[in-house]
């Protein structure tokens, strides 16, 4: 593209044009990526989350698949801050930092508002100031391609109590110190799995080895290894029994999806909503 035929004012007032239509887009991303999250669509198209999604559907980095997803829960929770977005008052990269924060601490909607308006055209160092001055220490190590996937493993498989790497190894570091350090030390007793009933919704732990083997560990829909789950075919409140030629394994997308089919969009909205 070649803009030499503009005089400096017309560059000017280009340049300004297209930094307002570009806040526009993001909030309108945002919107979409609530509504692609909503219907889990994702799923349908064989990705096992709306972050697998963003990267190799719409060809996100890593790093800006998280930061968008994470702004868009954000504004999910806070709709009022979308004019904030528009105006560029707020950043992807502060609603970010943001709702990670509020994940860590137990605020009141109106403590959340109070928070985010105080980081209004912030830059990013003083946003990490005000979020946690002198808790945090950025750390950087060069990873082999075996370790990256015994992390994304293992992310997978604890994706529905850490869904950033930070969360993992903090999860990771809790279970090292358990194990490792004997002021940690605990006896654990085995507590035995309860009697089969096909009318309970409890799950004998043979019958979950079971499916978990019958499907090799992955989703029966769209074989991710990722925050598996075990599922009622016939669901469980429909009359649907607790054996094992009812059950399957599928990833939490397809899981939800398959409810969304079941008992519709809005009856499991507050559910879904809830991540």
């Amino acid at each position: 593209m070649n803009l030499s035929h503009l005089n400096d004012r017309e560059l000017h007032l280009k340049m300004k044009s297209l930094g307002a239509e570009e806040k526009r887009l993001l909030t309108e991303i945002l919107h979409h990526l609530l509504e692609v999250n909503r219907r889990r669509l994702f799923s349908v198209l064989g990705y096992s989350s709306l972050f697998q999604y963003a990267i190799k559907e719409l060809g996100y980095p890593e790093d800006q698949a998280y930061r968008r997803i994470n702004a868009m829960r954000a504004l999910r929770t806070l709709p009022e801050i979308e004019g904030k977005i528009e105006s560029g008052a707020l950043n992807v990269t502060t609603l970010s930092l943001a709702q990670n924060f509020f994940k860590k601490n137990n605020f009141s909607r109106e403590e959340k508002l109070e928070l985010v308006a105080s980081l209004e055209n912030k830059s990013k160092r003083e946003v990490e100031k005000i979020l946690a001055p002198g808790q945090e220490t950025e750390m950087k190590f060069r990873a082999s391609d075996e370790l990256r996937s015994k992390l994304e493993k293992l992310r997978g498989l604890k994706a529905h109590s850490a869904q950033s790497l930070e969360e993992l190894i903090e999860m990771m570091a809790d279970l090292a110190l358990k194990e490792w350090d004997p002021k940690q030390f605990e006896v654990k007793e085995r507590k035995k799995s309860p009697a089969p009933d096909q009318k309970s919704r409890v799950i004998p732990a043979r019958v979950k080895r079971a499916i978990w083997k019958k499907h090799n560990g992955r989703c029966a829909n769209c074989k991710s290894q990722h925050a598996l789950e075990i599922d009622h075919i016939i669901p469980y409140a429909k009359g649907g029994l607790t054996e094992e030629k009812n059950l399957r394994l599928l990833c939490r997308a397809c899981n939800q999806r398959h409810a969304i089919q079941n008992f519709g969009q809005q009856k499991m909205q507050r559910y879904l909503n809830s991540e």
